[in-house]
C-alpha cells in the first residue's frame, strides 16, 4: 500500500515561514536538539499531510509538538494515517518548561 502523499507546495512553503519565525522556546529547544546532539537527527517544523510539527525524528518515528497540545490533539487521528512512516510517538512539551532550558 502507497504511503498518502506528504504535504501539499503551500504546506512546504508554510513550513519554510515557520522555521524562519522561531519562537524564543522552540529556538532554546532547536539548539539542544540541532547536529544530532542527542543522537538523532532532528527536522523542524517538518510537513506531514496538512499539519507542521513542531520538531520530528524520522527515523526514531517521533513527534515532538512544543506549542502544546491545543496544536496536536486535532492532528492526532489525521497523523495515524501516516502510521507507517511516523508511528504514535507523540510529545508534547509547554512553552513554560521549554523556557527553563539553558
Amino acid at each position: 500500500m502507497p504511503h498518502p502523499k506528504r504535504n501539499t507546495p503551500k504546506i512546504m512553503h508554510r513550513a519554510g515561514e515557520l522555521r524562519k519565525e522561531l519562537t524564543p522556546a522552540e529556538r532554546k529547544l532547536w539548539s539542544r536538539v540541532r547536529n544530532g546532539q542527542l543522537g538523532a537527527t532532528f527536522r523542524r517544523q517538518h510537513a506531514i499531510g496538512n499539519f507542521i510539527v513542531d520538531f520530528c525524528v524520522l527515523k526514531e518515528k517521533l513527534v515532538v509538538e512544543l506549542d502544546g497540545s491545543q496544536h496536536l490533539e486535532p492532528a492526532i487521528p489525521v497523523l495515524g494515517k501516516y502510521k507507517g512512516r511516523f508511528g504514535n510517538a507523540f510529545v508534547n512539551i509547554a512553552h513554560s518548561a521549554a523556557s527553563k532550558l539553558r
